[in-house]
């Protein structure tokens, strides 16, 4: 479900930057930024299962999304998971280092993975 709907947007998003429908002098690294989070997210379920379960394709909740809505409320979640794409989006309109957009997407998914393994204690 959710897969082909972010297929279709990452072609849609690339098929627009290549060409360049939007007049928006937009940076390549700028757009991975906006799929590097679900891709850490992929890349470490793939791991895990096939090192741990031998089976890389098989269903769990072991998504990040689960792990915080496991730990917080909805919209505590929701609030977390989009704050990724606000700092993105605030990166270029400031025309900052679309560098520091990807630094910041793999730093803030690995703050996430901790805050959501944390104890409640």
């Amino acid at each position: 479900g959710v897969n082909v709907l972010i297929l279709f947007s990452s072609i849609i998003m690339i098929k627009t930057y290549n060409l360049s429908y939007l007049k928006l002098d937009l940076d390549f690294s700028l757009l991975v930024s906006f799929f590097l989070f679900p891709l850490l997210d992929a890349t470490r379920l793939f791991l895990i299962r096939s090192l741990y379960f031998g089976q890389p394709f098989r269903p769990d909740n072991n998504h990040i999304h689960h792990k915080l809505l496991n730990k917080f409320k909805l919209v505590k979640t929701l609030i977390f998971l989009n704050l990724q794409n606000l700092v993105i989006i605030s990166f270029y309109l400031t025309n900052f280092n679309s560098f520091f957009a990807i630094l910041f997407s793999v730093m803030y998914y690995i703050f996430l993975l901790r805050l959501a393994k944390k104890s409640n204690v």
